[in-house]
């Protein structure tokens, strides 16, 4: 059986160590302290950016495996211009990446810009109501509180003012809270009371209840005399469809 002949080539992780083992050779492995036959840092500097393509670079290549300290700022100089060409790529790139990113945005712009937006359709409301306001409301009335008694009185014959006849009650002409003290042996019930000065003519007509309170028919009810001329007048009362009662009374 044939063999397979043995390949020439080292394997490339092998290949990278002893690469990294010559080059720690080189580093400490020839000092030159005196720096004999050392290149200018110019010099220096071409080679690392450019190679030894030509004879002086071959030559200075040749220095560096013989001088320990050229070979080190070699290699520094060596990875600095690598450095710096990394970021001259990096510096290129992101410069593209802006102006396809400028040049889609101002694309996106303009084709908005040409899409005509709707114009929004404008509601008229219609006017509020105004509501009208309400007439102001005359304030309340206040009643004055009177009495008429007419417990130990006897009513006037007719409709006609007896001349000299006392006035049970003299009423000021105004809102009037009245409680009637009715004649002894009143009943209990709704009574009719008019204000008159002359037969069938009533000025001022209440109506109230009458209840019994302390031993008393009591009728209490509300009457505005108010406008009423001052005089004699006569108060009529009287309960449901009985006779009415007539008493002189004299308003002020």
């Amino acid at each position: 059986m044939s063999r397979t002949p043995a390949s020439d080539t080292l394997p490339r992780r092998q290949e990278a160590e002893l690469i990294a083992a010559a080059a720690g050779v080189f580093r400490t492995g020839f000092p030159n302290p005196q720096r004999i036959g050392c290149p200018p840092q110019e010099t220096l500097n071409a080679v690392a950016r450019k190679g030894g393509g030509t004879a002086e670079g071959e030559s200075i290549l040749e220095h560096l495996t013989c001088c320990s300290p050229c070979f080190t700022e070699y290699e520094r100089l060596v990875h600095k211009d690598k450095v710096s060409r990394n970021v001259k790529v990096l510096a290129l790139c992101s410069s593209l990446l802006i102006t396809v990113g400028l040049a889609i945005w101002f694309y996106v712009s303009r084709s908005q810009e040409g899409v005509r937006q709707p114009e929004p359709t404008i509601v008229e409301q219609p006017p509020p109501v105004q509501e009208t306001p309400a007439p102001p409301q005359p304030p309340p009335s206040q009643y004055e509180v009177a009495v008429i008694d007419l417990r130990n009185r006897a009513p006037v014959r007719g409709e006609q003012q007896p001349a000299g006849e006392d006035v049970v009650a003299s009423l000021p002409a105004r809102p009037l809270e009245l409680s009637v003290y009715l004649p002894i042996g009143s009943e209990e019930g709704q009574y009719e009371v008019q204000i008159l000065r002359e037969a069938d003519t009533a000025l001022v007509t209440a109506r109230g209840s009458a209840t019994f309170e302390d031993r008393n028919v009591v009728l209490r009810l509300k009457a505005d005399l108010t406008g009423l001329a001052p005089g004699r007048h006569l108060v009529g009362i009287r309960k449901g469809s009985f006779r009415w009662m007539y008493y002189p009374i004299t308003v002020q």
